[in-house]
C-alpha cells in the first residue's frame, strides 16, 4: 500500500514540473545603459549628494560620464567598470581625488548599491532611472 502511494505522489510531483523539465528559468536580463540619478546620505547621514550618470554598455563593459554634487562643489567624472546583469561595477574618477568605488544590483527602474574610497565609507545609495 505504501509502495503504491508512493509511486503516485512521485507520478503526480514530476507531472506537475511541466513541460519545462523542472527547471527554472532566470529573469530577463536588465539593460544598465542610460541615465541614473539620485541623492543619497554621506559623512554619517550628514551630507545630501546627489550622483548622476550616463552609462552606455557593450558586452559587459560599462563606461560612461557623471556628476557628483556635495556640499565641497560639482565634480565632473568617468565611469568605467563591468556588468553582469543585476550586478554593476564601477570605478569613478574626477582629477585630481581619489576613485571611487560603486556596486550595485540594476533593475528596471533603480540601481541600489555602496559607494566607497575617495572620502565616502561604503555609503548605501539608490539611483533612479531617468
Amino acid at each position: 500500500m505504501h509502495r503504491r502511494f508512493l509511486a503516485l505522489a512521485v507520478a503526480l510531483v514530476v507531472a506537475g514540473c511541466g513541460g519545462n523539465g523542472g527547471t527554472i528559468a532566470p529573469p530577463d536580463p536588465v539593460d544598465v545603459e542610460g541615465s541614473w540619478s539620485g541623492t543619497f546620505k554621506a559623512d554619517s547621514g550628514t551630507q545630501d549628494v546627489t550622483l548622476s550618470l550616463d552609462l552606455v554598455e557593450t558586452d559587459g563593459a560599462v563606461t560612461g560620464t557623471g556628476t557628483l554634487v556635495s556640499t565641497a562643489g560639482t565634480f565632473p567624472l568617468t565611469a568605467t567598470g563591468t556588468y553582469d546583469s543585476p550586478r554593476l561595477s564601477l570605478l569613478l574618477t574626477t582629477p585630481g581625488f581619489d576613485p571611487v568605488s560603486l556596486v550595485a544590483l540594476v533593475d528596471e527602474t533603480e540601481m541600489t548599491g555602496t559607494i566607497g574610497g575617495g572620502g565616502f565609507k561604503n555609503e548605501a545609495f539608490s539611483l533612479s532611472r531617468q
